[in-house]
């Protein structure tokens, strides 16, 4: 998810809390770097705020510097150690007026250490992680259940970016929170993305199964959540005759892109092979899909262990349609 630089240090600055005079060199540096985060010059505000608490980290205002140091290094794009930053200001300075907004960055230099990570299986050329990839990730995990509804809100919307197949458990919290309607409506637009219906899959690895399948439904100011067994009886029954095209829950256009969304699904799940091979699974659980030529058209194996589905495409010119596509 891509931020611009500078927009959590301008958001932040509109809410700083009112400070005493205190006078001394101490509050000379604060100053310093203060006025350089405003103008976006992160260099010298992480070089004003390390000397800081180096040389006075008795003072004041040494949780206002730990804050201000760990929102140059994000914005410089150093996430590992901003996060340590952070974590330090929480040990140190458990009652700060800047645990919220402290607890906030956190899951944002979580987020970006994370997807700075070197990519093993690719080879990537990442940086070099200090900290487990997975510590981050806990850390994301447990802001989910944030007391401070703005934190939780940016956690769920970083986990819904990565894990979108755990968006039946994690919207709801958002309405149990005390997270405002309009906060909410923002992660719930940013997952739905324009659509009405999103089927999600908890692990791709085991397929299109119930309890690993969530099909969610955006009508109104709600969401819907059903099962794979709920949805497919709902394509299976259809609209009944003289309910002006609805359903006692959705209308038939509703339906109707629920049966299209979950045929994607399916889809994205085989994988291509020539006419007449195999795939062999490269690891137990892995999928192994296969395609046999018929006729004018082909059938699509996908299968994970002893359950197998069958995607027919009756003529291979005519694509994947309603008309042409059908599953068993």
């Amino acid at each position: 998810m891509n931020r611009p630089v500078g927009t959590l240090a301008a958001l932040a600055l509109l809410f700083l809390p009112a400070q005493a005079a205190i006078g001394g060199e101490d509050q000379t540096l604060y100053n310093n770097g203060r006025s350089a985060i405003f103008e976006e010059r992160w260099v010298e505000a992480r070089t004003v705020f390390e000397e800081m608490n180096r040389r006075f980290p008795a003072s004041p205002l040494a949780d206002d510097a730990h804050y201000w140091l760990g929102m140059a290094l994000y914005e410089m794009s150093e996430a590992e150690g901003a996060y340590a930053v952070l974590q330090e200001m929480a040990d140190k300075y458990p009652g700060s007026p800047w645990s919220d907004d402290a607890r906030a960055l956190r899951v944002r230099c979580a987020e970006l250490a994370m997807r700075n990570a070197p990519d093993s299986a690719s080879g990537g050329s990442g940086t070099f992680l200090v900290r487990p990839t997975s510590e981050y990730a806990t850390f994301i995990e447990k802001s989910t259940r944030d007391v401070n509804s703005r934190v939780q809100l940016l956690a769920i919307d970083t986990m819904l970016e990565t894990n979108p197949g755990r968006a039946p458990e994690l919207l709801p919290r958002l309405n149990n929170g005390g997270t405002s309607r309009e906060a909410a409506g923002l992660v719930v637009d940013r997952f739905f993305g324009g659509e009405r219906v999103k089927v999600t899959m908890e692990n791709p690895l085991l397929g299109i199964r119930d309890g690993n399948v969530a099909i969610m439904v955006r009508q109104d100011a709600g969401i819907s959540y059903l099962s794979l067994a709920e949805a497919t009886d709902l394509i299976r029954d259809g609209v009944p005759r003289g309910t002006g095209g609805s359903h006692a829950r959705f209308h038939a256009e509703i339906i109707s892109e629920i049966r299209d969304k979950l045929v994607k699904a399916e889809r994205n799940l085989v994988r291509e092979g020539d006419p007449g091979t195999i795939e062999t699974p490269l690891a137990a659980g892995s999928n192994m899909s296969a395609i046999v030529k018929v006729v004018d058209g082909e059938v699509h194996y996908y299968r994970n262990g002893n359950e197998t589905v069958r995607i027919v495409v009756l003529r291979r010119e005519s694509g994947f349609t309603d008309e042409n596509v059908r599953i068993f």
